[in-house]
C-alpha cells in the first residue's frame, strides 16, 4: 500500500492549501470538463475585465464564482496589477494575507517577486531592501541597492562574479559597477577571466569595451582576436599580430584556428599543421585542437574524417568522440571499421540500442549472421526506433506495448479528489497553462512511481495528454504506449491531414517530439506551440493559406500551419525522413547534408547527421509516426520504418539542388 500511503499525505497538505476558498470537492466533482463551464466563463470574463480596467465589473464577476477552485487566482491578479502600477512594500502585507487566506505559496512568491521587480524598476531602494529575502551582491539589483543605500564600496566574492558573467553589463549592474570600478579597481585576474568568457561567447563589442584597461602588447593580440572572430580563416595567414610565442597568443591562436574549423575542417587543418610546433602548446591544447578539428571534419563529412578520428589517441578519447569514430565509419558504410570502433567502447556506452544496432548492421554486412541476429533479437522487442530497425532486419514483429489502466478504481477516485488537481486541470481548461503544469507538479513530484503511474493514467482519463505524457515520463513508466502516445485533437489532425494530403501519424509523431502536446508552449529559440512554428515561418506559411489573425497557442491555428509547413518540405525532399529533418534543421541545412555521387540507406543518412539535436529528432518522429499510425489504423495497419525510410538516392535530390 505504498502508492494509498504517498497519495494519503499529498491529499492532506493539498486539502490544507484552501483553508479559506471553499474546497473543490464540495460540489462533488464529477471530473467531467464541463463541471465548472459556468463558473470558467465568468472567471474568463473576470480577468478581461481587470485588463480593460473595468474594476467594478471585475469585483462584481468576482463575488460570483463562491466555490470555484481557482477563484484566487483572480486576487493574485489584481494584487500583481496592482503592485506593477504603484509599488510600495506596504504590498508585502497583501501579500502575506493572500497567502494565508489561500495557502498558495507559489503564487504568493510570484507576487513577491513582482514586487521586488517593481521597486527596482522605480529604484526605491530602501524599500527594496527591506522586501527583499537575499540580499547577497549576486544580482544587480541587490548590489546596486546595497550601494545607495548602505554605501558599498568594495567588490565582494558575489560582485566579483557578477562583474565576469559573460553579458553585457547595462542599466543597474552598469550603474554599480561603474562606482565600484572607481572606488575599489578590477584586478587582471578578473579582467581575464571576463575577457577569455565573453570571447567564448563571441561577445566581441564588450570586448572592445575593455582593450583600453590592456597593456599595449596584450591589447594588439585581443584587438586582432575581436577584429579576426567572425572570419579568422581570412586574418590568420595574412597577419603576423600573434609571432611572439606568449601565453596570450596561444590563447588567441588557438581560439581562431578552433574557431576556422568549425566554418571550413579542410584549410583550417592545414593551417594547424604548419602553425602547431611552431609554438609551445601543451599537449591538452595539441589534442583538443586536434580532436576538434576531426570531429568538425566528420561533421562536414570529408573523406579524411575517419582517418582523423582514428588518429587520435585512444586513452584520451570521450563519449563524444568515440561516437563520431563510429559514425563517421557508418556514414563510410566501412563495417569492419565499424564493428571495431563500437567494439572499443565502454561496456555501458555499447550497451545503447544505437550502438547495438550498428554493430549488428555491420556483423551482418560481413556475413556474420549469427552475430548480428543474437543483437537485432533483444534489440526488436524495443519500442525504438533501432528497436523497429532491428525487427525489420529480421522481418519480425514489432513489439508495442499499450498495456490496460494499472491503477485500482479506489486510487483514481482519490486522486480525482485531491483539491490541487482539480485546480491545475481548472487552471488548463480556463487557458492557464502554465500555473495548470506548476500546480499538477506540487501534488504529482512527490509520489512513488507508482504514484506517478495513477496520476498519468489520470491525466489520460481526463483527457490531458500532455499531463499524462510527462507524468508516465517522469514515474519510469516510458515503455507504456497506451500514456505516452495518446491521440488529442483527433478530429482536427485527420482533417488537416486529408487536406495536405501527408499521413495523420505523421502529423502526430512531429507533434509528439516538437510539444509533448502542451499546446501554449515557447521554445528558448522563439517556436511556438504544438507544432513549434517560429513566427516567421508561421507568418509566411499563413499567407499562403489565406488565414489570417492567428494564435499559435492554438491547436486550431497551430495545428493547420504545422501539416501546411509539413506538407511543403515534403514537396521539397519527397521524402518522409529528409523532410523531418527540414522541419527541425531546416530545408537549406538538409540539402548540404545531402551526397550527390552516390546512394546511401536512409539509416544510415540518418544516423549520419550532423547535428546531433536534428539526428535525434528524426530519430524519434519516424518511431513515433509508426506507432501512431498503429493507433490510428485500429492496429490493424502498420508500414514498416524500413517502408518509411527507402535509399536516398542521387537520381532523386539532383532534381532538388536548385531548391525547385
Amino acid at each position: 500500500m505504498r502508492l494509498i500511503a504517498t497519495f494519503t499525505r499529498t491529499a492532506v497538505l493539498g486539502f490544507g492549501l484552501l483553508a479559506v476558498v471553499p474546497p473543490a470537492q464540495a460540489k462533488s466533482y464529477d471530473g467531467s470538463a464541463q463541471f465548472y463551464a459556468h463558473e470558467r466563463a465568468i472567471f474568463t470574463e473576470a480577468r478581461k475585465a481587470l485588463g480593460n480596467g473595468s474594476f467594478n465589473r471585475f469585483r462584481e464577476l468576482q463575488s460570483q464564482l463562491g466555490e470555484y477552485p481557482i477563484a484566487h487566482y483572480l486576487e493574485y491578479e489584481r494584487l500583481r496589477r496592482q503592485i506593477r502600477t504603484s509599488p510600495n512594500a506596504q504590498e508585502l502585507k497583501s501579500i502575506f494575507r493572500f497567502e494565508n487566506q489561500t495557502g498558495d505559496k507559489a503564487l504568493a512568491a510570484k507576487l513577491r517577486s513582482a514586487l521586488e521587480g517593481a521597486l527596482a524598476k522605480e529604484e526605491k531602494w530602501s524599500q527594496y531592501l527591506s522586501v527583499v529575502r537575499d540580499k547577497r551582491n549576486d544580482d544587480c539589483d541587490t548590489l546596486l541597492a546595497n550601494i545607495k543605500v548602505k554605501g558599498l564600496k568594495r567588490f565582494d566574492d558575489d560582485s566579483r562574479a557578477l562583474w565576469a558573467k559573460p553579458v553585457s553589463h547595462s542599466g543597474h549592474c552598469k550603474a554599480a559597477f561603474a562606482v565600484l570600478e572607481k572606488q575599489d579597481g578590477v584586478s587582471v585576474r578578473l579582467l581575464w577571466q571576463r575577457l577569455r568568457a565573453l570571447m567564448a561567447r563571441g561577445r566581441t563589442g564588450d570586448v572592445n569595451n575593455l582593450l583600453g584597461w590592456l597593456n599595449a602588447r596584450d591589447r594588439s593580440a585581443m584587438a586582432f582576436w575581436v577584429r579576426s572572430y567572425s572570419k579568422p580563416e581570412a586574418h590568420l595567414p595574412k597577419s603576423d599580430v600573434l609571432a611572439a610565442d606568449n601565453a596570450v597568443n596561444r590563447r588567441v591562436l588557438l581560439s581562431l584556428v578552433q574557431r576556422w574549423s568549425k566554418r571550413n575542417a579542410d584549410t583550417a587543418n592545414r593551417y594547424w599543421q604548419q602553425m602547431r610546433d611552431h609554438y609551445s602548446f601543451n599537449s591538452e591544447q595539441r589534442f583538443e585542437t586536434d580532436a576538434l578539428i576531426a570531429r568538425m571534419a566528420a561533421f562536414d563529412r570529408l573523406d579524411e574524417a575517419q582517418d582523423w578520428l582514428n588518429a587520435l589517441p585512444d586513452a584520451r578519447l570521450n563519449n563524444e568522440l568515440r561516437e563520431w569514430r563510429v559514425r563517421a565509419a557508418v556514414f563510410n558504410q566501412d563495417w569492419p571499421g565499424v564493428i571495431k570502433a563500437v567494439l572499443a567502447m565502454p561496456a555501458d556506452e555499447r550497451a545503447e540500442d544505437q550502438w547495438r544496432y550498428w554493430l549488428a548492421r555491420a556483423y551482418e554486412q560481413q556475413g556474420q549472421s549469427s552475430k548480428a541476429r543474437a543483437l537485432y533479437g533483444p534489440l526488436s522487442e524495443e519500442m525504438s526506433y533501432h528497436g523497429f530497425l532491428a525487427a525489420d532486419r529480421l522481418g519480425a514483429d514489432y513489439h508495442l506495448n499499450f498495456p490496460a489502466p494499472a491503477s485500482d478504481a479506489q486510487t483514481l477516485a482519490a486522486l480525482a479528489a485531491e483539491p490541487a488537481l482539480i485546480r491545475a486541470r481548472e487552471y488548463a481548461l480556463a487557458n492557464l497553462g502554465w500555473e495548470g503544469r506548476r500546480e499538477w507538479s506540487s501534488v504529482v513530484e512527490p509520489l512513488d512511481n507508482r504514484g506517478k503511474l495513477a496520476a498519468a493514467e489520470l491525466a489520460y482519463e481526463w483527457g490531458w495528454a500532455d499531463r499524462a505524457v510527462y507524468t508516465a515520463n517522469r514515474g519510469g513508466h516510458s515503455a507504456n504506449g497506451r500514456l505516452r502516445f495518446p491521440l488529442p485533437f483527433a478530429a482536427l489532425v485527420k482533417a488537416e491531414a486529408s487536406r495536405q494530403a501527408i499521413d495523420p501519424a505523421w502529423i502526430y509523431g512531429v507533434m509528439r517530439r516538437e510539444s509533448a502536446f502542451i499546446e501554449d508552449i515557447r521554445s528558448g529559440a522563439g517556436a511556438v506551440g504544438l507544432m513549434q512554428l517560429m513566427p516567421s515561418t508561421a507568418r509566411a506559411v499563413a499567407k499562403k493559406e489565406g488565414r489570417s489573425n492567428v494564435d499559435l497557442t492554438r491547436a486550431q491555428d497551430n495545428i493547420p500551419l504545422g501539416s501546411a509547413y509539413l506538407r511543403s518540405v515534403l514537396n521539397t525532399f519527397e521524402h518522409q525522413a529528409l523532410a523531418t529533418a527540414a522541419y527541425n534543421a531546416g530545408p537549406s541545412r538538409v540539402k548540404r547534408w545531402l551526397d550527390e555521387d552516390r546512394s546511401l540507406p536512409a539509416d544510415v543518412w540518418v544516423d549520419a547527421i550532423p547535428y546531433t539535436e536534428t539526428r535525434r529528432y528524426v530519430r524519434a518522429v519516424m518511431a513515433y509516426t509508426t506507432i501512431f499510425e498503429w493507433q490510428l489504423n485500429q492496429r490493424s495497419k502498420l508500414t514498416r520504418l524500413s517502408q518509411r525510410m527507402p535509399e536516398i538516392r542521387p537520381d532523386l535530390l539532383l532534381s532538388r539542388r536548385d531548391g525547385s
